[in-house]
């Protein structure tokens, strides 16, 4: 069985998508469509968890349909993101996990500059099984770097 997310689902329609983004914005968490451009076909979401004004931090957390896999569209998309975080939101850090099997996440969150903090050993449960997941953040005054 596929464990590629460490929130999400497999499979994940588009249907789910759909409501998952719907139901899911609040003042803690901001969830945006990713969509094929000049068409309303849905390839992911991205979004913002665990929104912490005391901290000023939150979570990225991404989905992206195979089939838009491999394109550079969640890098594009993060990127928009992230500087929304910063800029909108005012948000000092950035953290993502991903599970330690998932080269595809890991390969988006490197493009996007986050910085390896660690390994969090069995830290999702999926299905009945544990996952060890690696943390990465990034920072405010580090963005620039990354936003072109």
């Amino acid at each position: 069985m596929r464990q590629a997310m460490v929130t999400i689902t497999y499979p994940f329609s588009e249907a789910d998508a759909m409501k998952f983004i719907e139901e899911s914005n609040t003042s803690h968490q901001k969830r945006f469509a990713v969509l094929q451009q000049g068409k309303n076909d849905l390839l992911g979401c991205v979004s913002l968890l665990e929104i912490d004004r005391s901290h000023l931090q939150a979570e990225l957390s991404f989905f992206m349909s195979e089939r838009a896999s491999g394109k550079g569209l969640m890098t594009e998309a993060g990127k928009i993101l992230i500087k929304y975080a910063f800029t909108s939101l005012a948000l000092n850090r950035i953290y993502a996990f991903h599970l330690v099997d998932n080269i595809g996440s890991a390969k988006v969150l490197e493009k996007l500059g986050l910085s390896p903090e660690g390994t969090l050993r069995e830290r999702v449960k999926k299905n009945g099984q544990f996952y060890d997941v690696r943390l990465l953040s990034l920072l405010k005054r580090e963005f620039d770097r990354v936003i072109k």
